[in-house]
């Protein structure tokens, strides 16, 4: 079963968002209070003054209150665009409740809320049983599961054994049953109230995997990004400083490493320069006077006339160093630094497996000098039928 974010709302509350809808063609404005019908549930939000809206506890990009307290999010503005019905233009006259995904039903029928305008599904049992008016759909989602990447599952019916978070009281735990049903796998639900909670035990390695709403997953994964960005986006840049009798901060990289970096870039480096410098001096002289007779400046000379006639000089052999720079990188193992052929002779001295060994690093090297000759032939290809 696919769930649906859907506003569910009480009779007299929907039909005074049905207000709020007039035909595209006449662009009319907002509907005035006279337009909405009367109604119990009208008056009494008419004689309280302000729509009482039940929302998500805080779920980013739909339910969650800002900085200075002010709730912003798409089920925020659905029930300020109610209010409007209601009471006019002022959105403002709205009182927002949090509330969880066991006790939202419970709010709405005891009255505590007006309206219920959070993520739920609309099932035959919930439209009949419960007493609501769904008002539509507002937001087509999905379930999906939180998993580590490590555990190397790439669908649900992988997840026999698994420990699973879940919030109660939601289609999404009835589906993870209806799954371990049908697919004949074990899963163990593990129930925690608020979807924070379950992927926080997800990465704590109290479960194996958290599932809700995809709209969920993602808005819970993205926050930290958000808040970073609502901020300002600061940065603050580690720089090295001497304490004691070693520098402390910055980035810690290797001697090794740094050797390995530093020797075939210089040398592979000086081989690119040179063939560059080659495709330069390719250009006839010719090409050089006119531009010069024509009063172009030496920049513009090189930007416009010489380097769009370099490349089919250039590229042919820059291959060359780009595949030499891949078989250099092996030259590591001689500082040691720990590269693949040095993890593979390792692994050597201890399994004594030398075939598969050799196989690995033969396949790794073949695959990435393969792409690169391919790629650099295919670009060949394209410099050359470009200049013709």
């Amino acid at each position: 079963m696919t769930p649906f974010r859907r506003a569910a709302f009480g009779a007299a509350a929907l039909a005074a968002a049905s207000a709020l809808a007039p035909p595209a063609a006449a662009q009319a404005p907002a509907a005035a209070p006279a337009a909405a019908p009367a109604g119990s549930t009208i008056d009494a939000i008419r004689a309280r003054g302000a729509l009482i809206c039940g929302v998500n506890t805080g779920l980013a990009g739909f339910a969650q209150p800002d900085s200075q307290g002010v709730w912003r999010g798409f089920d925020v503005d659905y029930c300020r665009a109610v209010a409007i019905a209601i009471f006019g233009t002022d959105q403002n006259r709205v009182r927002y409740v949090p509330t969880t995904a066991q006790a939202r039903f419970t709010a709405l029928q005891s009255g505590e809320v007006d309206p219920l305008s959070r993520n739920k599904t609309w099932t035959p049992s919930r439209d009949t049983a419960l007493g609501f008016d769904f008002a539509g759909v507002n937001f087509h989602d999905g379930q999906g599961f939180l998993v580590k990447r490590s555990l190397g599952v790439q669908n649900a019916r992988q997840l026999d054994g698994a420990t699973i978070c879940v919030q109660p009281g939601t289609t999404t735990e009835q589906n993870l049953a209806d799954l371990a049903r049908g697919a004949r796998v074990q899963i163990r639900p593990v129930v925690m109230e608020r979807l924070e909670e379950n992927i926080a035990a997800s990465n704590a390695g109290r479960c194996d995997a958290c599932t809700t709403d995809v709209s969920g997953l993602a808005a819970t994964l993205a926050a930290p990004l958000a808040v970073w960005w609502a901020l300002g986006a600061p940065f603050t840049p580690d720089i090295p400083a001497l304490r004691g009798f070693n520098f402390r901060g910055g980035l810690d990289i290797s001697p090794e490493f740094f050797a390995l970096l530093l020797g075939p870039t210089l040398y592979t480096a000086a081989f690119i320069a040179e063939i560059v410098r080659a495709g330069i001096e390719a250009v006839h002289r010719g090409q050089w006077e006119a531009a010069d007779a024509l009063g172009l400046p030496r920049g513009r000379v090189l930007s416009l006339v010489v380097l769009p006639q370099a490349p089919r000089v250039i590229i042919p052999p820059m291959t060359s160093p780009f595949l030499n720079i891949t078989k250099n990188s092996s030259l590591a193992v001689a500082i040691g630094y720990h590269d693949i052929v040095s993890i593979v002779n390792t692994t050597l001295n201890q399994t004594g497996q030398a075939i598969e060994g050799i196989a690995i690093i033969v396949a790794v090297y073949l695959t990435i000098s393969l792409s690169i000759t391919l790629f650099m032939n295919w670009y060949n290809a394209k410099i050359a039928s470009a200049e013709r």
